[in-house]
């Protein structure tokens, strides 16, 4: 019999952005409320929320040597008898997780997948891809995705079976988007120098290709000088470089601003007319919930969850991925439609509070877990 409160280890690679946003909702929300939750994970994912900081330090590539340490370190913990449920978080700690756990797990194993998995390939090596993942997959008792698309994928696949996948939705905190306390508007847009004749397009993303920031650059140099925008990239990743040397190349340094990562999210938000993610893959970015929330139409790629948040023209505008003509397009039907942009930003608001709160997600996964605890139980006892 499992005693309250659960004891809980979440186990995370390095992360940013939407990920350690999620893992700080979990810690937040679940510590201390029937939860007594841990957190094994690099020293540099900053979530501060946990009862227990656990130094597992993840790479976020494969690499052998560390990679081995990281699957003994989780046989060590799992064997303490300290924990009474694992959630692992990403596919890369889930391989791991899987490794240390074979060939039966002691502890009940939940995965969530926040992003799409590799494009299944044909021939000798897409079947070994196919039967790896199969095998990273069974270690779990259930398999949570963030989108209905990631659940079909999945199953299409027969990768997991329809009963061990459960699709619980991206939530966002909504009290941080109604901060009373944010700069006006008016304010944040004079300190990023936006001209109170300009459409603030901005950006949240992770500075790597697979967001179609390159896209976004290349959509910027089609539109006209006529075409009164700014662009702002919010963001780090290991392509930060290269994009601007592309928005030079391009000579578009007056239109984009590259921001870095910032910890103001919600006030550039706030300053801005319209938000833009033109990825090629996606789980359900909390990002494009954040700019709903804030109020902001959402012009984005069909990919991924994207569609089971943004309604096609009645929150925003979908385009296909790898597209800049028809990206550079709807902005300027956007910049030009101030009535339109009005409209999208008043129903995706209401939209997101209405189905993706912090607090529908977490009575979600807490009924997730009583469920594998509950089958674990059965079956063990």
């Amino acid at each position: 019999m499992v005693l309250v409160p659960i004891r809980l280890l979440l186990v995370a690679r390095p992360a940013v952005g939407g990920i350690a946003g999620h893992l700080h909702a979990l810690c937040s929300g679940l510590d201390g409320n029937g939860y007594q939750v841990s957190l094994a994970c690099p020293a540099q994912l900053a979530v501060e929320a946990a009862h227990q900081r656990v130094n597992m330090p993840i790479a976020d590539r494969f690499e052998l040597e560390s990679d081995v340490k990281v699957v003994r370190q989780c046989r060590r913990l799992f064997s303490t008898g300290c924990y009474d449920l694992v959630h692992v978080h990403g596919l890369k700690a889930a391989s791991l997780v899987a490794a240390a756990t074979w060939p039966k797990p002691k502890l009940p194993v939940v995965f969530t997948l926040h992003n799409t998995l590799p494009t299944k390939r044909n021939g000798v090596k897409g079947a070994l891809q196919e039967n790896a993942l199969r095998r990273v997959l069974q270690a779990a008792a259930l398999v949570i995705v963030v989108s209905q698309a990631q659940a079909n994928d999945l199953t299409q696949r027969q990768l997991v079976c329809s009963e061990r996948i459960r699709v619980i939705a991206n939530g966002i905190c909504l009290a941080a988007c109604d901060d009373q306390a944010l700069p006006a508007r008016n304010d944040m847009r004079a300190q990023l120098n936006v001209q109170p004749n300009e459409v603030c397009i901005i950006t949240v993303a992770r500075a790597i290709a697979a967001k179609g920031l390159y896209d976004l650059l290349d959509a910027v140099a089609y539109l006209p000088d006529s075409v009164k925008a700014c662009f702002l990239l919010v963001g780090e990743g290991p392509d930060q470089e290269g994009l601007i040397r592309h928005a030079e190349k391009r000579s578009l340094t007056k239109r984009v601003r590259f921001l870095g990562g910032r910890s103001d999210v919600p006030a550039l938000l706030q300053a801005a007319d319209l938000f833009v993610l033109p990825s090629h893959a996606e789980g359900m970015p909390l990002t494009i919930m954040e700019a709903m929330a804030a109020g902001l139409p959402v012009l984005a790629t069909r990919v991924g969850g994207v569609p089971e948040v943004v309604e096609d023209g009645l929150t925003g505008l979908l385009i296909e991925p790898h597209r800049p003509s028809q990206l550079a397009a709807s902005i300027m039907r956007l910049v030009s439609e101030p009535q339109l942009r009005q409209a999208f930003g008043a129903a995706g608001q209401k939209r997101v509070k209405t189905h993706f709160s912090h607090g529908q997600m977490l009575t979600a996964i807490k009924q997730a877990y009583a469920n594998v605890i509950d089958h674990w139980q059965s079956i063990n006892n």
